[in-house]
C-alpha cells in the first residue's frame, strides 16, 4: 500500500493567515498548492508525513486551535523535539560521557525498565522477542566497549542518532523523553489523527536528499550491522514512523487540520516569487520563508533554542 496519497481538501476548505486573519484562498493559490502536492505524489524522491499534536498551550502558548495567530507561529518556527524546550540540554559533541549514558539508558530500558506506561509495557517484551540480538548485546554490561570504540568510525552520528531513535520510540509515551532530539512523523494520515486528540493534524513532506534529517530504518540497519553493531526493528512497526532528528521545520510543512473541515496552509508559501518560480527546488529544500524575526517568534513559545540546519549547531 502506498502512503504517498495526499488530497488537497477543497478550495472552500482551505484557509490562508493574513494580517491576523484567516482569508479563503484563491483560485491561482489552491492552483500552486495542487501542483506542489502533485509534484510531491510523483517524485520518487518526496513522501507526504503526517503529525498528530495536541500540545499547543505546552509549546505555542496558545490554547485555542482555531486562532489565526496559531498559524502565524507555527509556520515561523515549526514543531521541534523536546530537547529544544530544555535548556540545559546540550549534544553538540559526542562525549565519552554521553556514549556511555546512551549504552546505560539502553541497558536500563531492556534489562530494567521502569516506565509504566501500558503502551511501552505492551510492546517491549514483543520487541525483545523479535530483537533477540539487540536485547542481548546491550543486556551485556561488558559490551560497553564494542559500543564506545564503535564510536571513532566517520559515522559515529548515524550511530548516535540510530540508538537515540529507539530510545526516542520506547519512551517518548513515558516520562523520560525530556532530552529527545527526534520528532515523531508518520506515513500514515490515520496513525497521526490517532494522536491528534482535538490539537491539530501537521502535513508536511521529505525530500531524501533535503536537509532534514529522518530515520531511514532499512539504510541505517544495514549501516549499523556493517559496523558489527546490533539492530533492531521498528518498536511500534504498525504506526509507520518517521523519525526526524531536531524537528519539522515551516519550511517543510504544507500545512494543518484543525478539524476535518478547515485546512489551513502555509502562508509564506504565497509570499515569495521563488517558491512559485521554482517548484523543484522547492520540492528539494523546502518552502522559502524570510526569518529575520525567528528569535521574535521563538520568543512566544516555550522553545528555549532553535537549530541551525546549515552550521548544524543549536541558537539560543
Amino acid at each position: 500500500m502506498s502512503y504517498n496519497t495526499f488530497i488537497l481538501p477543497k478550495i472552500s476548505e482551505c484557509l490562508c493567515y493574513k494580517n491576523g486573519q484567516f482569508e479563503n484562498v484563491t483560485s491561482l493559490q489552491y492552483e500552486q498548492l495542487q501542483q506542489l502536492c502533485s509534484l510531491i505524489i510523483r517524485n520518487k524522491h518526496t513522501k507526504f508525513i503526517y503529525r498528530g499534536d495536541n500540545r499547543l498551550e505546552k509549546i505555542y502558548n496558545i490554547s485555542d486551535r482555531t486562532n489565526p495567530y496559531l498559524a502565524d507561529v507555527v509556520f515561523m518556527v515549526g514543531e521541534k523535539g523536546n530537547v529544544f524546550r530544555n535548556i540545559d540540554y546540550h549534544n553538540n559533541n559526542i562525549t565519552a560521557e554521553h556514549i556511555q549514558l546512551l549504552f546505560n539508558t539502553i541497558h536500563g530500558t531492556l534489562v530494567t525498565p521502569t516506565n509504566n506506561n501500558d503502551s511501552v509495557q505492551r510492546h517491549l517484551p514483543e520487541f525483545i522477542l523479535n530483537n533477540h540480538e539487540f536485547y542481548e548485546f546491550f543486556s551485556r554490561v561488558e559490551n560497553l566497549y564494542v559500543f564506545q570504540n564503535a564510536f571513532s568510525s566517520k559515522l559515529k552520528w548515524t550511530i548516535n542518532d540510530y540508538y537515540e531513535m529507539f530510545l526516542h520510540g520506547v519512551r517518548r509515551l513515558g516520562n523520560n523523553n525530556n532530552t529527545s532530539e527526534m520528532l515523531s512523523t508518520t506515513l500514515d494520515k490515520t496513525t497521526a489523527i490517532h494522536f491528534q486528540h482535538n490539537g491539530i493534524l501537521y502535513v508536511g513532506w521529505l525530500h531524501d536528499s533535503g536537509y532534514i534529517t529522518f530515520g531511514d530504518m532499512n539504510k541505517r540497519n544495514t549501516e549499523i550491522h556493517n559496523l558489527g553493531l546490533p539492530t533492531y526493528s521498528a518498536v511500534y512497526s504498525e504506526q509507520k514512523e518517521i523519525c526526524l532528528k531536531c524537528g519539522l521545520p515551516p519550511h517543510n510543512i504544507i500545512g494543518y487540520f484543525y478539524d476535518d473541515a478547515h485546512f489551513v496552509v502555509n502562508h509564506h508559501f504565497f509570499r515569495n516569487p521563488k517558491n512559485s518560480n521554482n517548484f523543484d527546488n522547492v520540492l528539494r529544500h523546502g518552502i522559502y520563508i524570510n526569518q529575520k524575526n525567528f528569535h521574535e517568534y521563538i520568543g512566544r513559545t516555550n522553545y528555549v533554542r532553535g537549530y541551525d540546519v546549515v552550521n548544524k549547531r543549536y541558537i539560543h
